[in-house]
C-alpha cells in the first residue's frame, strides 16, 4: 500500500545530498564531548532546484553556532541521543558532537528503518528502530530493534504481525520508556504538527517488552507528547485521523498524570488543527500549537498557547508562525517555525519571557550527556 503522503514528504525533505566522509574509527570518541547545553539543528540548502535539509547546525542556547556538520549522503533524518546526534547510513549507526567527533558504532541493520525513524535513549547508548514485512495477504509484519554499545547484534524486542495496515513503530524514547505508535497507512494532506499519532499507542520496557497502554485508535484523542514520569498528553476534538477539520473547533488538551483523574485543559480559540502539546520539565505546563486557517496571503497562521496546569489558564506565547517542539531543562521552550512556504528557523523562549533566535533549521534535540530532549 501507499505510504502517507506526510511521511513521503517528510523523508524527501530530510534526505541528506552530501558526499559521505571518509569512515570514522568505531567506537566510543576519545576526546571529551562539548555539547553541553546545546541545541542541534538541521538546516536546509538548494540542491539541483530542490531545498535538501542535510547541515546539523551545533548551537549554544545563547544563540551562538559552534559548529556545523555535512550529513553523508542517503542517511536517515538526525535524532537526539546524550550529548550526540545519531543517523544511519547503508545500515550503519552513527553520531556525531558538537565538538565534530564522529563515531561509526557498526552495521546493525540490512534495511532501512521503517518512516526511516531511528530513536535514540536519553543518554546516548541505545537505540531503536523497526524493520517492516509486507505479505502478499497485505498483512505486515514489524519487528522492533534495540541496539547500542557492548553490543555487535541489534536484539528483537518485539515481533508483531498487523492485518489492518500498521505499523508499530518508536517514535519516542524517555525515562519511561519507548514510545511505540501502531502507525497507520494512508494518512496524508496538509498537516503541520507530525508528532501527533492516531493509531494505538504504548510506553514499551526496552530490556523486557513489557508493553502498557496509552491510547487506543478508538480514542480520537492521539498522543502528542510523553514526559519521564510517565505523564502523557493527547488532543481531543482535533485528532480524527490526521488533517484539518472542516470547521474551526475549540479543541481540549488531556493530559493523564500516573495515579491522577485526566486534566482537561480547553482551548479557547477556535483552530483548525492542534498538535505537539509537549509537557513542561516540571510538569506544571503544558504547551500546544494550534493552527487556524489560511491568510488572504495565503500564509499559515499558526501560534502556540501555554497552559499554567493548577490555574486552568492559558497565555499566548507566539502569534508569529512558530509552535512549540519541546521544554528544555531550565523551563525553555523550544519554538520552531511550522508554515512551509515561510520557514522561520527556530528559538528559545526563555523562562524570564526573553526570546534567542537560533537561526536557520528544524529541531534535532538538546544535548546533553545526562539525558538528551529530542525532537518529538
Amino acid at each position: 500500500m501507499k505510504r502517507s503522503l506526510l511521511i513521503v514528504c517528510l523523508v524527501a525533505l530530510l534526505a541528506s545530498c552530501s558526499d559521505r566522509p571518509s569512515p570514522a574509527a568505531k567506537g566510543s570518541p576519545s576526546t571529551p564531548s562539548t555539547s553541553s547545553r546545546v541545541v542541534a539543528l538541521n538546516s536546509s540548502e538548494l540542491v539541483a532546484g530542490q531545498t535538501t535539509f542535510n547541515t546539523i547546525r551545533f548551537v549554544r542556547v545563547d544563540g551562538t553556532e559552534i559548529r556545523t556538520f555535512k550529513l553523508p549522503k542517503d542517511s536517515t533524518p538526525p535524532t537526539a541521543g546524550g550529548d550526540r546526534v545519531f543517523f544511519v547510513v547503508d545500515g550503519e549507526v552513527h553520531s556525531v558532537d558538537a565538538s565534530g567527533s564522529s563515531v561509526n558504532h557498526g552495521k546493525f541493520m540490512d534495511e532501512e528503518p521503517a518512516f526511516t525513524k531511528l530513536v535514540v535513549s536519553p543518554d546516548g547508548k541505545r537505540w531503536a528502530w523497526t524493520i517492516e514485512k509486507r505479505h502478499q495477504d497485505d498483512s505486515i509484519t514489524s519487528k522492533l530493534f534495540i541496539a547500542g554499545e557492548g553490543s555487535d547484534k541489534a536484539k528483537v524486542l518485539l515481533e508483531e504481525t498487523s492485518t489492518v495496515q500498521t505499523v508499530a513503530i518508536p517514535v519516542l524514547w524517555t525515562a519511561a520508556g519507548l514510545v511505540v505508535i501502531d502507525m497507520p497507512e494512508g494518512i496524508g494532506g496538509l498537516i503541520f504538527f507530525a508528532d501527533t499519532y492516531w493509531g494505538r499507542s504504548r510506553l514499551v520496557d526496552p530490556d523486557t517488552g513489557k508493553s502498557t497502554t496509552l491510547t487506543h485508535k478508538a480514542d480520537e484523542c492521539p498522543l502528542n507528547d510523553v514526559s519521564s514520569d510517565r505523564s502523557w498528553t493527547c488532543v481531543r476534538k482535533l485528532g480524527h485521523g490526521g488533517g484539518s477539520v472542516g470547521t474551526a473547533t475549540k479543541g481540549t488538551v488531556v493530559l493523564h498524570r500516573p495515579g491522577s483523574a485526566e486534566v482537561e485543559l480547553n482551548i479557547e480559540q477556535a483552530a483548525l488543527q492542534v498538535g505537539n502539546a509537549v509537557i513542561s520539565p516540571r510538569g506544571d505546563r503544558v504547551a500546544v500549537g494550534i493552527y487556524t486557517g489560511t491568510r488572504a496571503d495565503e500564509s499559515y497562521s499558526l501560534s502556540t498557547i501555554v497552559f499554567d496546569v493548577a490555574m486552568h489558564s492559558q497565555t499566548t506565547a507566539s502569534s508569529d508562525d512558530t509552535v512549540p517542539a519541546a521544554w528544555l531543562p531550565d523551563g525553555s521552550l523550544v519554538l520552531v517555525g511550522a508554515d512551509f512556504a515561510r520557514p522561520k528557523g527556530c528559538s528559545l523562549l526563555k523562562p524570564d519571557g526573553s526570546t534567542v533566535n537560533l537561526g536557520d533549521g528544524r529541531f534535532i534535540g538538546f544535548l546533553d550527556a545526562k539525558g538528551s530532549v529530542p525532537a518529538r
